[in-house]
């Protein structure tokens, strides 16, 4: 049985869990880190995610569903990105928060097919769950909001570094980007020293390759990196090797997608991440240590 303390913080708690669980961390304390990070680049966008989350959150309650994985923050995270997406791309009114509402119900559904099949879900249901909502409200000419994208012909090396980082949630703010970082690496110190050299090689790749400037100062070739560094993070000379792949893979494939005129969200992270799994699993680099 809970106490009534038990159960007032339990909603909360899965919440937190959930906003936390977007760069996979099991933690209260990260996923309260997030969020102010959230509520401090914009209360609109934070708000919206913690919508989507608490649907996602909720649908876990329903028949079949596992209450280890719905108090893990597992059914909540995605319904986070989807609705800070939604949020972000358009102006937010009833049919925004409604598509956040259903939406973040779907991503549930998706995430739950997919862990019971045993495969890797990552951020996969908010991916497609997105996309379909984005394809719809474009059908019905919901139009997205205008692009603050501006032209630059330099390079901010600390504005595409903290960009980085917030940009895994959407979040173009410097102050943002600077708690997610100390709260990845309060909880893991290996993870954040990965996520540090992804951020890195994003704007390396880029200024080396010739990318849009203004997509570099945005972080926009580093967020997914950051995902696949907390995935392959490790102390050992293979951890690195497969590290480094998985991030310079997604930087490459985020470039074909944006070449492409296309919405990248994090997909190429969950392809990166799907490839280099299954690479690690068949193949031994002969490291040790």
């Amino acid at each position: 049985m809970q106490s009534k303390y038990e159960k007032l913080i339990y909603i909360p708690r899965t919440l937190l869990l959930g906003v936390a669980q977007v760069m996979l961390q099991p933690s209260v304390f990260v996923g309260a880190v997030f969020f102010i990070g959230l509520l401090i680049n914009s209360v609109p966008l934070a708000l919206c995610g913690l919508l989507g989350c608490f649907f996602g959150s909720i649908m876990g309650y329903l028949p079949g569903m596992i209450e280890d994985e719905r108090t893990q923050g597992l059914y909540g995270f995605n319904g986070v990105l989807l609705g800070i997406a939604l949020a972000y791309f358009y102006e937010v009114d009833w049919m925004i928060l409604a598509a956040i509402v259903i939406g973040g119900c779907c991503t549930t559904f998706v995430m739950r097919g997919m862990l019971y099949l045993k495969l890797t879900p990552l951020t996969f249901p908010f991916i497609v769950v997105t996309w379909i909502f984005m394809w719809i409200l474009g059908l019905i000419g919901v139009d997205r909001s205008p692009s603050l994208l501006e032209a630059t012909n330099t390079i901010s090396v600390p504005i595409a570094l903290t960009f980085g980082y917030g940009q895994v949630m959407f979040q173009e703010n410097i102050l943002t980007g600077i708690l997610f970082l100390f709260a990845l690496t309060w909880r893991d110190r290996t993870q954040g020293t990965h996520t540090f050299v992804a951020v890195l090689l994003g704007i390396a790749v880029g200024i080396i390759f010739g990318f849009p400037k203004a997509l570099i100062n945005l972080g926009l070739y580093g967020y997914n990196g950051v995902l696949c560094a907390i995935v392959f993070a490790g102390t050992k000379k293979s951890d690195w090797i497969w590290s480094i792949a998985a991030i310079l893979f997604s930087i490459l494939i985020t470039r074909v997608i944006h070449v492409s005129e296309f919405d990248p969200h994090t997909f190429p992270f969950v392809l990166s991440s799907w490839v280099f799994l299954y690479l690690r699993k068949h193949i031994n680099l002969g490291f040790s240590k």
